[in-house]
């Protein structure tokens, strides 16, 4: 590239929506020296493709995660088992301009839960996809996401299933949701029948609601606020 049009480019990042992909297989210490501070996004090809990936690809992906306040998304959907902790630890940290997060486990649940993901708040997320992930602390994260448009909970484990109370509440600050993933993996994901009938519970209004998909036992949907 020529100077003059690097010149020109730079000169109009957010106009332009630059933004630095940052991968395992780069050397991205190197790569935030040399370009000028842009929106950072992270995704997962490496550890998508290799079960153990070296170490040198998950210090280039901490290298990214490192730089908390400029990450506006990050997507490691397939993270090993063996690697889920280094991640959550590195998570635990507010991302203010994070956006979208797409969060994984390979094999099942990992046996670190992270509680304190993003520092418990993301007031700019847009976006949020957890898959055999269990989360105690998600009703504290989504009282705090009010621009949230998109929520994927996909093969919620035995060990993270929240109660229908407990998603009403989540879902209740939610007004600009669009679409909603719902998908529990475990078949004793139900609700408690010691609880009180679904047609007394307060029930979850999505104005935005556009598009639904649930998978578990009809029980739970209904006392959501679904049709019977």
């Amino acid at each position: 590239m020529c100077r003059r049009w690097r010149n020109l480019i730079f000169a109009s990042p957010r106009r332009l929506d630059l933004r630095l992909v940052c991968t395992g297989r780069q050397p991205v210490r190197q790569m935030l020296d040399i370009w000028p501070t842009f929106p950072i996004v992270i995704n997962d090809q490496v550890l998508h493709w290799y079960r153990h990936p070296h170490m040198e690809h998950v210090d280039n992906t901490i290298a990214a995660l490192e730089h908390h306040g400029w990450v506006c998304q990050i997507s490691l959907t397939n993270i090993p088992p063996s690697l889920f902790h280094i991640f959550a630890d590195m998570m635990r940290e507010s991302f203010p301009a994070l956006t979208h997060l797409q969060l994984g486990s390979v094999d099942g649940p990992p046996m670190l839960r992270p509680d304190s993901l993003l520092g418990g708040s993301a007031p700019s997320l847009r976006s949020l996809t957890l898959r055999y992930i269990p989360f105690p602390a998600l009703l504290m994260l989504l009282l705090t996401t009010k621009d949230l448009v998109e929520l994927h909970l996909w093969s919620i484990p035995h060990s993270g299933y929240l109660s229908p109370n407990t998603m009403v509440i989540c879902l209740s600050s939610l007004n600009k949701l669009e679409d909603l993933t719902l998908r529990f993996e475990s078949p004793k994901s139900c609700p408690n029948r010691s609880i009180q009938p679904f047609s007394s519970l307060t029930r979850a209004t999505l104005p935005c609601l556009t598009q639904i998909q649930f998978y578990g036992v009809k029980k739970y949907i209904r006392r959501l606020g679904g049709p019977d």
